[in-house]
């Protein structure tokens, strides 16, 4: 999932809450939410092919929250 613009987006503006809606992910809507969670190895990693320097704080799951607004993955 590319959330490039979203970083680019908060780039110098401090601290900022980025949403990844789990309809984003690979199969999420063709499997029951309890078998996706059970399945989870890795439930959050970051790469890139490029420099970056960024650090996270709090990162969750919540049920929801990506529903006004977060990364796109139409």
């Amino acid at each position: 999932l590319d959330i490039t613009e979203s970083l680019k987006a908060a780039a110098g503006q401090g601290w900022k809450t980025i949403t990844v809606g789990l309809a984003c992910f690979k199969d999420a809507g063709k499997k029951p939410a309890q078998e996706i969670w059970n399945t989870v190895v890795q439930p959050f990693a970051l790469s890139t092919a490029g420099t970056l320097d960024v650090s996270f704080s709090e990162i969750s799951v919540v049920k929801g929250a990506a529903k006004a607004e977060g990364v796109s993955c139409a």
